[in-house]
């Protein structure tokens, strides 16, 4: 493939919960819930390794949205 690097399998699991509340919805989301080390298939993609880095860790969000 002309690659420099071998790139292992990977799995990355995504959570998240919504709660309604009187005035809109509070939710909150962990994405790469397990913190997997891994590449996106975007760096595996160049022939060269120029794109080659880890894709983000564990990343935590918390949203609020308003119903009016």
């Amino acid at each position: 493939s002309g690659a420099k690097y071998a790139v292992d399998s990977y799995f990355v699991a995504n959570a998240g919960v919504d709660y309604d509340l009187p005035f809109g919805t509070l939710s909150f989301a962990v994405e790469n819930l397990f913190n997997e080390d891994y590449m996106t298939a975007y760096a595996q993609s160049e022939r060269n390794n120029s794109r080659y880095y880890n894709a983000p860790g564990r990343r935590f969000h918390l949203n609020y949205e308003v119903k009016y």
